[in-house]
């Protein structure tokens, strides 16, 4: 069976091999994890924590995540105002229409800065797509403008924002600055997301397959 190949930069000869057998070996912990944490299907409840009715959103494709103000942020493929809605959703369980941004081709992929700012991508047919920054406010900014189809996106513990996308000719991870200067950091076919952990592991998604990489890049502690 072919392995996968993930290369330091866009085109460094030091190929960081990751092998079937340990793609397979990262699915199996997580689908045993799961197994382990299955719930009796008699023990499940479920509970509605929003409806979606158009003016404040529709289809919330994306996965949700929690900002460090305790509420609950997500984004909605069509509604709103005009396009895509970033939805806050209270403890209390109200919805409020946080954002509104422009269409895109796919779910929108979300990351908070350690200062409190949403950082957004939607992918679009250009190859000059922006990454948004949201203030606490709602005030929707342009922080970077120049990616190719920007999917997943995450921080490290020194403020720079790492993103999924295509630059420079190169598919892989692009990691950009605080002070908007981009680079790619990693290449790979297919590289659609990526969480960073605290230890230095990476867990990189394609659009067929999970895998953890040993990176000297260190990742936020989760909230809460």
């Amino acid at each position: 069976m072919p392995s996968t190949t993930f290369t330091r930069g866009p085109q460094d000869s030091t190929a960081l091999l990751l092998t079937i057998e340990e793609h397979l070996k990262t699915v199996c912990i997580v689908l045993s994890l799961c197994a382990a944490m299955a719930i009796p299907s008699a023990a499940k409840k479920f509970t509605v924590l929003a409806n979606f009715t158009g003016p404040n959103g529709a289809y919330p494709l994306s996965t949700p995540v929690q900002g460090p103000d305790g509420n609950l942020y997500g984004t909605t493929f069509q509604g709103g105002a005009s396009a895509g809605t970033i939805f806050k959703i209270s403890p209390s369980r109200e919805i409020f229409v946080f954002a509104t941004l422009e269409p895109s081709l796919a779910a929108y992929h979300l990351a908070f800065h350690p200062s409190g700012d949403l950082y957004v991508t939607g992918p679009t047919t250009s190859s000059y797509d922006r990454v948004y920054r949201i203030t606490q406010g709602g005030e929707v900014l342009i922080f970077y403008r120049g990616l190719g189809r920007p999917q997943g996106l995450a921080f490290d513990r020194d403020s720079n924002l790492y993103v999924a996308a295509s630059h420079g000719g190169h598919r892989g991870i692009v990691r950009v600055t605080p002070q908007g200067h981009a680079e790619t950091v990693l290449s790979g076919s297919g590289l659609v997301g990526l969480a960073l952990q605290p230890s230095g592991r990476a867990i990189l998604t394609t659009v067929s397959a999970l895998f953890t990489l040993d990176w000297d890049v260190r990742g936020l502690p989760l909230i809460g």
